[in-house]
């Protein structure tokens, strides 16, 4: 196989080079870049497809010509559609449409050729290293995390039940693990904390719950949680966890939580930010959500819309036009906040009891781009 990347001009030369080497990693040795010089001069740009191809169909001979005729400018797109479409020499040009899961022949007798098959190609990993995001880390079901991450399951959708009816536990327990300093990565992790009453009724049962899944141990005057992990878990993470396993058992295809990773800097302008963490990543079929979870209560933390216009921002730099943002609440986001999410491209949210149909959500995403 031989593949030939041709760039109009220098102004996406970086993502030039991003599919250079993407097909490497493939195992394709064979590539080269070829210049047009220009992304709109028509006439120059037929001028060039035409050298290409006369080159090309002498070298070698007999080879099958693909032309993928979805990218580029509408005038480089049209000029190599003119002189690639000739399937009496072997030539054929193809349109991807990934919004309708189909690849089309642009060619008028199309509809007596066999149609092309639409196969899921892409994973998390080089979904986000095509859209410049270096993986660094992530959980998924091959990592040592996801068999206990399964283990709890049942405990995370107990903490579901309960804490999305008891706010004031919900908010009790965030208040306790962050005392612990468990997301600080400079902070020596503390381990033990004074309460300020001894615990009773729904909170001792909880601690109880906890108590019994190895999490922590507690008295009447302190709780002291097993390890960082732990704090983690029952300060928040017990969410993304629910719906890591949600989104498992909806179907999709790749999943992924606490998702680690740099930009590409060259790509991009300075004031981005280099490193990001994504709680979690979905890609089916080749489209991509991004999942942000919060537990938080939004009446006390006026962050709604920063974190509304941050999930908007990754799901379009990381997914493009086709991808979907959702952000995940145990606690609702109130009727401005909310409006600042259905006013949003693409973004949608589930909240509070409706947590409780994640998984059909879920799948009807999951149904919509099958």
């Amino acid at each position: 196989m031989k593949v030939i990347l041709n760039s109009g001009d220098n102004a996406l030369a970086y993502k030039t080079q991003t599919l250079y080497n993407f097909y490497q990693h493939l195992g394709i040795n064979d590539i080269q870049i070829q210049s047009c010089h220009t992304s709109m001069d028509y006439a120059r740009l037929y001028q060039h497809v035409k050298n290409l191809f006369e080159h090309l169909r002498t070298d070698p001979p007999d080879a099958m010509l693909a032309l993928n005729a979805t990218g580029g400018t509408k005038p480089m797109s049209i000029a190599f559609t003119q002189v690639f479409d000739q399937l009496e020499q072997q030539s054929m040009v193809i349109y991807t449409d990934t919004e309708h899961q189909k690849i089309t022949i642009l060619n008028p007798n199309a509809d007596k050729l066999p149609s092309l098959p639409y196969h899921s190609v892409l994973d998390i990993e080089n979904y986000l290293y095509l859209n410049n995001f270096k993986l660094n880390s992530l959980i998924d079901n091959q990592s040592l995390a996801h068999a206990a991450i399964l283990a709890r399951k049942t405990f995370s959708q107990y903490l579901l039940v309960l804490l999305e009816k008891q706010r004031g536990l919900l908010k009790m327990m965030n208040a306790l693990c962050q005392q612990t300093n468990m997301g600080h990565p400079f902070a020596p992790f503390c381990p033990n904390v004074i309460l300020k009453s001894a615990p009773k009724d729904k909170f001792h049962d909880l601690l109880i719950a906890c108590q019994q899944q190895g999490l922590l141990t507690f008295t009447e005057i302190d709780i002291t949680f097993n390890n960082k992990e732990s704090a983690r878990y029952l300060g928040g993470h017990w969410l993304e966890e629910f719906v890591y396993c949600t989104a498992i058992d909806a179907g999709i295809e790749h999943v992924a939580m606490s998702v680690e990773g740099s930009w590409d800097n060259s790509a991009l302008s300075s004031s981005t930010q280099a490193e990001n963490e994504l709680d979690l990543v979905l890609v089916h079929n080749n489209q991509m959500m991004l999942i942000e979870c919060k537990t938080l209560d939004w009446q006390q933390h006026n962050l709604c819309q920063s974190v509304t216009l941050k999930l908007d921002s990754l799901h379009r730099q990381l997914g493009g036009s086709l991808s979907q943002g959702m952000l995940i609440s145990v606690c609702e986001l109130g009727q401005k906040n909310q409006q600042r999410i259905d006013n949003s491209r693409n973004l949608t949210s589930v909240m509070g009891s409706q947590l409780h149909q994640l998984e059909q959500q879920i799948t009807a995403w999951r149904d919509r781009i099958s």
